[in-house]
């Protein structure tokens, strides 16, 4: 209902991300969420890719967030 509760666990997340970045640890994955449909998949990377872009935060220290559908192409 965009009231913010995915907030609740991708904060978390991506601050244990960027602070293994800050260590110096190789980039790999580090969570996996799972939904119960692509529509909320789609519309959750969207709100993650944009409280990243907006975070201010330098390139080098951006997690890379990506979702796997099954529907992607074979490049993505």
């Amino acid at each position: 209902t965009g009231s913010g509760k995915s907030l609740c666990f991708f904060v978390p997340i991506i601050d244990h991300a960027i602070r293994a970045r800050r260590a110096g640890d190789r980039q790999r994955t580090r969570a996996v969420i799972v939904y119960p449909m692509n529509a909320l998949a789609n519309s959750q990377l969207e709100e993650a890719g944009k409280f990243l872009r907006d975070s201010g935060l330098p390139d080098d220290l951006r997690p890379t967030i990506a979702r796997y559908t099954g529907q992607e192409s074979e490049a993505e």
